[in-house]
């Protein structure tokens, strides 16, 4: 049988690695899957970048339920709150409320298993001058 496919620009963005640095983003989509090491909860917060070359390119940044600290600025952008002894409280609602909402986020690149990925470093307000 024959193939025969055609491919958007977004389509071909799809594992492309952004330029290090500063993009205005956009969460996107929201998606929960249990860890393939001890069940816990991976929470998988989707991005797409809004202007410059990167522009369309999508990223997924995730978080374990274990370790929803490595978003502390984030939650803490959003106004998640914390309780009178300072912890902070996140859920799968909160998360969800935001999603549309827009961000600055601080690309790097990670590895893993030979393979380069875009990963979120930190996240400061939209209008925000850096």
């Amino acid at each position: 049988m024959p193939f025969n496919a055609v491919m958007t620009a977004d389509d071909l963005k799809r594992g492309s690695l952004a330029k290090i640095g500063w993009h205005p983003c956009e969460f996107v989509r929201y998606e929960e899957k249990p860890a393939g090491t001890d069940n816990s909860t991976n929470v998988i917060m989707t991005w797409r970048i809004l202007e410059g070359p990167d522009k369309g390119l999508e990223f997924n940044q995730l978080f374990n339920e274990k370790a929803m600290g490595f978003g502390k600025t984030l939650w803490a952008l959003w106004g998640f709150p914390k309780d009178s002894e300072g912890n902070q409280r996140v859920s799968d609602e909160m998360i969800k409320s935001k999603l549309n909402a827009k961000v600055k986020i601080y690309v790097v690149h990670t590895e893993n298993k030979g393979k380069k990925y875009n990963n979120a470093e930190d996240y400061i307000a939209l209008d925000a001058k850096v």
